[in-house]
Protein backbone atom coordinates (compact mmCIF):
# COMPACT_ATOMS: atom_id res chain seq x y z
CA UNK A 1 0.00 0.00 0.00
CA UNK A 2 1.08 3.96 -0.64
CA UNK A 3 2.79 5.11 2.74
CA UNK A 4 4.09 8.85 3.31
CA UNK A 5 6.36 9.61 5.88
CA UNK A 6 7.35 13.11 6.97
CA UNK A 7 11.35 12.47 8.28
CA UNK A 8 12.08 15.90 10.28
CA UNK A 9 15.00 17.40 8.72
CA UNK A 10 17.69 17.84 11.32
CA UNK A 11 17.07 14.27 11.88
CA UNK A 12 17.69 13.18 8.85
CA UNK A 13 20.98 15.25 8.40
CA UNK A 14 22.34 13.03 11.66
CA UNK A 15 21.48 9.71 9.93
CA UNK A 16 22.89 10.64 7.05
CA UNK A 17 25.76 11.51 8.45
CA UNK A 18 26.09 8.27 10.77
CA UNK A 19 24.96 5.83 7.76
CA UNK A 20 27.66 7.38 5.13
CA UNK A 21 30.50 5.60 7.35
CA UNK A 22 28.88 2.00 7.17
CA UNK A 23 26.88 2.40 3.30
CA UNK A 24 29.36 2.03 0.23
CA UNK A 25 26.75 4.24 -2.40
CA UNK A 26 28.59 2.20 -5.23
CA UNK A 27 27.85 -1.22 -4.21
CA UNK A 28 27.90 -3.97 -6.21
CA UNK A 29 24.83 -5.08 -4.66
CA UNK A 30 22.65 -2.52 -5.56
CA UNK A 31 20.41 -2.77 -2.48
CA UNK A 32 23.29 -2.11 -0.33
CA UNK A 33 23.75 1.39 -1.85
CA UNK A 34 20.10 2.15 -0.23
CA UNK A 35 18.52 3.05 3.39
CA UNK A 36 16.04 0.93 4.81
CA UNK A 37 13.12 3.19 6.45
CA UNK A 38 11.19 1.38 8.64
CA UNK A 39 7.59 3.41 9.69
CA UNK A 40 5.39 2.95 13.04
CA UNK A 41 3.40 5.72 13.84
CA UNK A 42 5.51 8.81 15.06
CA UNK A 43 8.73 5.80 15.50
CA UNK A 44 11.13 5.95 12.32
CA UNK A 45 14.15 3.43 12.10
CA UNK A 46 16.99 4.42 9.07
CA UNK A 47 19.27 1.25 8.58
CA UNK A 48 22.42 0.77 6.20
CA UNK A 49 24.62 -1.97 5.84
CA UNK A 50 27.17 -3.46 4.10
CA UNK A 51 26.52 -6.83 5.21
CA UNK A 52 29.31 -7.02 7.69
CA UNK A 53 28.39 -3.40 9.55
CA UNK A 54 25.03 -2.35 10.46
CA UNK A 55 23.93 0.98 11.92
CA UNK A 56 20.43 1.82 12.24
CA UNK A 57 19.26 5.26 13.80
CA UNK A 58 15.74 5.65 15.64
CA UNK A 59 13.96 9.02 15.66
CA UNK A 60 11.56 8.90 18.25
CA UNK A 61 8.28 10.93 18.52
CA UNK A 62 9.12 13.63 15.71
CA UNK A 63 8.33 11.47 12.50
CA UNK A 64 4.82 10.65 11.44
CA UNK A 65 3.45 8.46 9.18
CA UNK A 66 0.40 7.18 7.03
CA UNK A 67 0.32 4.13 8.04
CA UNK A 68 2.55 1.60 9.16
CA UNK A 69 5.30 0.20 6.35
CA UNK A 70 9.10 0.15 4.86
CA UNK A 71 10.42 2.13 2.42
CA UNK A 72 13.82 1.50 0.60
CA UNK A 73 15.19 4.82 -0.41
CA UNK A 74 18.64 5.13 -2.39
CA UNK A 75 21.46 6.25 0.13
CA UNK A 76 22.47 9.09 -2.35
CA UNK A 77 19.19 10.61 -3.10
CA UNK A 78 18.30 10.89 0.75
CA UNK A 79 22.18 12.55 1.42
CA UNK A 80 21.04 15.64 -1.38
CA UNK A 81 17.98 16.16 0.15
CA UNK A 82 19.40 15.94 3.78
CA UNK A 83 21.59 18.75 2.41
CA UNK A 84 19.17 20.72 0.32
CA UNK A 85 15.88 20.66 2.29
CA UNK A 86 15.59 24.24 3.84
CA UNK A 87 12.24 23.20 5.39
CA UNK A 88 11.40 21.18 8.72
CA UNK A 89 10.83 18.05 7.13
CA UNK A 90 11.45 16.01 4.40
CA UNK A 91 8.47 13.79 2.15
CA UNK A 92 8.55 10.41 1.65
CA UNK A 93 6.20 8.58 -0.36
CA UNK A 94 6.41 5.13 -1.65
CA UNK A 95 3.94 5.39 -5.41
CA UNK A 96 4.60 1.50 -6.48
CA UNK A 97 5.90 -1.15 -5.64
CA UNK A 98 9.56 -0.11 -7.07
CA UNK A 99 9.65 3.37 -6.61
CA UNK A 100 9.60 5.94 -4.40
CA UNK A 101 9.20 9.70 -4.79
CA UNK A 102 11.37 12.76 -2.33
CA UNK A 103 9.76 16.50 -1.48
CA UNK A 104 11.09 18.88 0.20
CA UNK A 105 11.45 23.03 0.10
CA UNK A 106 14.11 25.03 -1.28
CA UNK A 107 14.13 28.59 -1.56
CA UNK A 108 10.46 28.75 -1.12
CA UNK A 109 9.71 26.32 -3.81
CA UNK A 110 8.99 22.84 -4.08
CA UNK A 111 11.07 20.19 -5.36
CA UNK A 112 10.46 16.75 -5.69
CA UNK A 113 11.90 13.24 -7.50
CA UNK A 114 10.62 10.07 -8.15
CA UNK A 115 13.34 7.06 -7.84
CA UNK A 116 12.58 3.54 -8.97
CA UNK A 117 14.22 1.14 -6.09
CA UNK A 118 14.84 -2.69 -5.42
CA UNK A 119 12.12 -4.79 -4.03
CA UNK A 120 12.09 -4.94 -0.29
CA UNK A 121 12.25 -8.38 -0.85
CA UNK A 122 16.20 -7.70 -2.00
CA UNK A 123 16.77 -6.29 1.39
CA UNK A 124 19.34 -9.03 3.00
CA UNK A 125 18.57 -11.10 6.29
CA UNK A 126 20.70 -9.52 8.98
CA UNK A 127 21.93 -10.86 11.77
CA UNK A 128 19.75 -10.53 15.25
CA UNK A 129 21.81 -8.21 17.47
CA UNK A 130 22.59 -9.93 21.25
CA UNK A 131 20.93 -8.67 23.82
CA UNK A 132 23.21 -5.57 25.64
CA UNK A 133 24.18 -4.29 29.29
CA UNK A 134 25.12 -1.18 30.23
CA UNK A 135 28.54 -0.02 29.98
CA UNK A 136 30.36 3.15 31.03
CA UNK A 137 30.23 5.77 27.96
CA UNK A 138 34.55 6.09 28.20
CA UNK A 139 34.88 2.50 26.64
CA UNK A 140 34.04 4.30 23.02
CA UNK A 141 36.72 6.56 23.45
CA UNK A 142 38.87 3.99 24.24
CA UNK A 143 37.86 1.71 21.56
CA UNK A 144 38.93 5.17 19.40
CA UNK A 145 42.27 5.82 21.10
CA UNK A 146 43.17 1.91 20.40
CA UNK A 147 41.98 2.21 16.42
CA UNK A 148 44.40 4.35 16.56
CA UNK A 149 47.09 1.81 16.64
CA UNK A 150 45.21 -0.48 14.53
CA UNK A 151 46.92 -2.16 11.20
CA UNK A 152 44.97 -0.04 8.13
CA UNK A 153 46.05 -3.26 5.73
CA UNK A 154 42.38 -4.53 5.13
CA UNK A 155 43.80 -7.85 4.38
CA UNK A 156 45.10 -8.18 7.77
CA UNK A 157 41.72 -8.77 9.52
CA UNK A 158 43.03 -9.45 12.91
CA UNK A 159 45.42 -6.47 13.78
CA UNK A 160 43.05 -4.59 11.24
CA UNK A 161 40.64 -4.90 14.90
CA UNK A 162 40.49 -3.67 18.29
CA UNK A 163 40.53 -6.29 21.17
CA UNK A 164 38.53 -6.11 24.25
CA UNK A 165 40.08 -7.89 26.47
CA UNK A 166 38.39 -9.00 30.02
CA UNK A 167 40.46 -11.66 30.36
CA UNK A 168 41.32 -10.25 33.73
CA UNK A 169 38.89 -9.42 35.86
CA UNK A 170 40.85 -6.91 37.90
CA UNK A 171 41.79 -4.65 34.60
CA UNK A 172 39.75 -4.82 31.61
CA UNK A 173 41.62 -3.19 28.43
CA UNK A 174 41.00 -2.50 25.07
CA UNK A 175 43.96 -3.06 22.61
CA UNK A 176 45.17 -1.87 19.48
CA UNK A 177 48.33 -3.11 17.27
CA UNK A 178 49.74 -3.23 13.46
CA UNK A 179 52.33 -5.12 14.67
CA UNK A 180 55.13 -2.29 14.88
CA UNK A 181 53.38 -0.26 17.80
CA UNK A 182 50.63 -1.55 20.28
CA UNK A 183 48.41 0.35 22.56
CA UNK A 184 46.75 -0.99 25.45
CA UNK A 185 44.17 0.90 27.23
CA UNK A 186 42.96 0.02 30.97
CA UNK A 187 39.70 0.79 30.51
CA UNK A 188 36.09 0.11 32.30
CA UNK A 189 34.49 -2.51 33.99
CA UNK A 190 32.91 -4.11 30.37
CA UNK A 191 30.25 -6.43 31.25
CA UNK A 192 31.22 -9.29 28.29
CA UNK A 193 32.02 -13.22 29.50
CA UNK A 194 34.60 -13.07 26.91
CA UNK A 195 37.32 -11.08 25.42
CA UNK A 196 36.36 -10.43 21.76
CA UNK A 197 37.94 -8.98 18.22
CA UNK A 198 35.65 -6.23 16.97
CA UNK A 199 36.58 -4.96 13.12
CA UNK A 200 37.97 -0.96 13.39
CA UNK A 201 35.73 1.42 11.20
CA UNK A 202 34.65 4.88 10.54
CA UNK A 203 31.95 4.48 12.63
CA UNK A 204 33.17 3.26 15.73
CA UNK A 205 35.32 6.55 15.04
CA UNK A 206 32.83 8.65 14.56
CA UNK A 207 33.59 11.91 17.10
CA UNK A 208 29.79 12.63 17.06
CA UNK A 209 28.44 9.23 18.60
CA UNK A 210 27.25 10.09 22.20
CA UNK A 211 24.57 9.07 24.43
CA UNK A 212 24.04 6.25 26.78
CA UNK A 213 26.42 3.00 25.92
CA UNK A 214 25.42 -0.44 25.58
CA UNK A 215 27.64 -3.48 24.66
CA UNK A 216 26.47 -7.03 23.94
CA UNK A 217 28.09 -9.96 21.93
CA UNK A 218 27.26 -13.74 20.88
CA UNK A 219 30.48 -15.23 19.80
CA UNK A 220 28.68 -18.58 18.68
CA UNK A 221 27.19 -16.39 16.21
CA UNK A 222 29.98 -14.23 15.93
CA UNK A 223 28.32 -11.27 16.24
CA UNK A 224 28.92 -7.74 18.35
CA UNK A 225 26.79 -4.75 19.09
CA UNK A 226 26.99 -1.20 20.45
CA UNK A 227 24.50 0.79 21.11
CA UNK A 228 24.87 4.78 21.39
CA UNK A 229 22.13 6.99 21.79
CA UNK A 230 19.71 6.71 18.91
CA UNK A 231 22.38 4.39 17.19
CA UNK A 232 22.41 0.99 16.77
CA UNK A 233 25.78 -0.45 15.04
CA UNK A 234 26.02 -4.59 14.86
CA UNK A 235 29.01 -5.82 13.35
CA UNK A 236 30.60 -9.54 12.58
CA UNK A 237 33.52 -9.76 15.10
CA UNK A 238 37.04 -10.74 14.12
CA UNK A 239 37.97 -14.59 13.70
CA UNK A 240 40.98 -15.78 14.49
CA UNK A 241 43.65 -15.16 17.31
CA UNK A 242 44.67 -11.66 18.62
CA UNK A 243 48.19 -11.15 19.41
CA UNK A 244 49.13 -11.85 22.82
CA UNK A 245 50.35 -8.91 23.69
CA UNK A 246 51.00 -9.56 27.29
CA UNK A 247 54.23 -10.84 26.41
CA UNK A 248 55.57 -7.51 25.43
CA UNK A 249 54.17 -5.25 27.96
CA UNK A 250 56.33 -5.20 30.99
CA UNK A 251 54.82 -6.72 34.06
CA UNK A 252 55.77 -4.84 37.38
CA UNK A 253 56.78 -7.23 40.57
CA UNK A 254 58.02 -4.56 42.60
CA UNK A 255 59.84 -0.78 43.13
CA UNK A 256 62.06 -0.28 40.74
CA UNK A 257 64.13 3.39 40.54
CA UNK A 258 64.08 5.33 37.22
CA UNK A 259 66.72 8.04 36.43
CA UNK A 260 64.96 10.67 34.26
CA UNK A 261 67.34 13.55 32.36
CA UNK A 262 65.94 17.07 32.73
CA UNK A 263 64.81 17.20 29.27
CA UNK A 264 62.73 13.84 29.84
CA UNK A 265 61.19 15.35 32.62
CA UNK A 266 60.42 19.22 31.00
CA UNK A 267 58.89 16.35 28.27
CA UNK A 268 56.59 14.73 30.67
CA UNK A 269 55.77 17.31 32.43
CA UNK A 270 54.16 18.51 29.01
CA UNK A 271 52.76 15.47 27.97
CA UNK A 272 51.13 13.88 31.03
CA UNK A 273 48.21 16.56 30.63
CA UNK A 274 46.79 14.63 27.44
CA UNK A 275 47.07 11.28 28.55
CA UNK A 276 43.27 9.74 29.07
CA UNK A 277 41.69 10.34 32.73
CA UNK A 278 44.31 12.71 33.73
CA UNK A 279 42.24 15.36 34.35
CA UNK A 280 41.79 16.14 38.18
CA UNK A 281 44.21 13.15 38.88
CA UNK A 282 46.33 14.54 41.92
CA UNK A 283 47.87 11.29 42.91
CA UNK A 284 51.39 10.11 42.03
CA UNK A 285 51.93 8.79 38.44
CA UNK A 286 53.29 5.42 37.53
CA UNK A 287 55.67 5.15 35.08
Amino acid sequence: NPMKILVPRDELKTAVAGLSRVINARAPVPVLSHVRIDANGDTLSLTGTDLSKTAAYVVQGAGSVSSPGTAIVPFEVLQSFAKSAQAPVVEIETTAANEVALGCSVSGHTTSRRVSVPALADWPDLPKAPVTKPVDARLLEHIRQASVFASKDEHRQVLNSVLIDVSDKKCHRVVGCDSRRLAAFNSVRIPLEESIVVPTGKFLVWNRLAGDVRIGADKAREVFTLDVGAWTYTSKLTSGEYPKYGQVVPQMDGTRVLELAQEDVDLLVKSLPGLPEFAGYKDAVVL
